[in-house]
C-alpha cells in the first residue's frame, strides 16, 4: 500500500503538551488504498499513524469490577489504550489499540464505540466487540433516544494475550459526508472489564453523546481547527490530575486532590 499525503498539527500538539492538557485533535492519515479492516494492523499505512493520547479511565463504573467506587485500579488506570484515524475518498477507518491488564483476558462483554459527528446535532455510534460484531445506531437532537441506522461498517478484531485491536472502516456517505476535506467532532470509547468498566478519549462524563464536550478528527489538507473546549478548570491548580469540566464526579478517583 502506498501512503499518499498527510498533515500533522505539530505545533498544536507540541503545544498543548507544554502546558500538561491531553491533545484532543486527531489528524486522520491519507491513504491511497483501502485498508482491509482485520484487526492485524499490518499495512504499510501504520508506519505513518498519528496516535491518539491515551484513553482515560473514568472510575464510577469500575466499582461493578473491583469493588472500588472512588477509584479505579492502578492495572486500570495505567493502560495506555489509543486511537489512530485514517481516510481516502470513500471510508474513514479505525484503529484501536485495547492494552489488557496482566492476567485479564478480553470477553465479548469487551469493545469499543466511536462517535461522530460532521455537522448539526446528529452524532452517529459505531461498536464493535472484541470478537468483532458491530452495532451501528444513530443519535439526533435527543442524546437519550438511539435510532436504528444502517451504517455499513466494517469491522474486524485481534486478541492476543496482552491486548485486543479493532478495526473499522465507516464509508462517508453513511455520514452524510458529501465531500472532503471534513471536521468531524468524535470520541472514542472503550467498554468492559478489561478496562475496569469505562474509559474515553475525550473527557465527557456519564451523558456520553455530548458532542460539544467531543474532539476533533481532521480528514483532509490543512491544520484543521483545535476547538477543545475542554481545558482544565482553574480550580485545578495545585493538583497533581485535574476535573474536567461539567464532571459530576467531582474529586474522585484519579481526579481527586492529592
Amino acid at each position: 500500500m502506498r501512503i499518499g499525503g498527510f498533515v500533522c498539527s505539530s505545533m498544536i500538539l507540541a503545544a498543548a503538551i507544554a502546558q500538561g492538557v491531553p491533545s484532543r485533535q486527531i489528524v486522520a492519515v491519507r491513504v491511497d488504498s483501502a485498508i482491509r479492516p482485520d484487526g492485524d494492523c499490518a499495512e504499510q499505512a501504520y508506519g505513518n499513524a498519528v496516535w491518539s493520547d491515551p484513553f482515560v479511565v473514568l472510575d464510577p463504573e469500575s466499582r461493578q469490577v473491583n469493588g472500588l467506587y472512588l477509584a479505579a485500579d492502578r492495572k486500570y488506570a495505567d493502560l495506555k489504550t489509543r486511537v489512530a484515524a485514517f481516510y481516502d475518498d470513500l471510508n474513514f477507518y479505525v484503529c484501536i489499540e485495547a492494552p489488557l491488564p496482566k492476567g485479564v483476558r478480553a470477553t465479548k462483554r469487551d469493545r469499543v464505540e466511536v462517535h461522530l459527528s460532521p455537522s448539526g446535532d446528529a452524532v452517529y455510534q459505531v461498536s464493535v466487540d472484541s470478537e468483532g460484531l458491530v452495532r451501528s445506531v444513530r443519535y439526533d437532537s435527543d442524546p437519550r433516544k438511539a435510532k436504528d441506522w444502517e451504517s455499513g461498517a466494517k469491522a474486524g478484531t485481534h486478541v492476543s494475550s496482552s491486548e485486543y485491536v479493532v478495526e473499522l472502516a465507516i464509508p462517508f456517505k453513511s455520514l452524510g459526508v458529501k465531500g472532503l476535506p471534513v471536521d468531524m467532532k468524535a470520541n472514542f470509547v472503550r467498554r468492559g472489564e478489561s478496562t475496569g468498566g469505562f474509559s474515553s478519549w475525550a473527557p465527557t462524563n456519564r451523558e456520553l453523546v455530548q458532542r460539544d464536550l467531543f474532539g476533533d478528527v481532521r480528514c483532509g489538507p490543512g491544520e484543521g481547527t483545535d476547538n477543545r473546549t475542554n481545558d482544565p478548570l482553574p480550580e485545578n491548580d495545585g493538583k497533581a490530575a485535574f476535573l474536567w469540566g461539567d464532571d459530576p464526579w467531582a474529586n474522585s478517583g484519579q481526579f481527586a486532590d492529592v
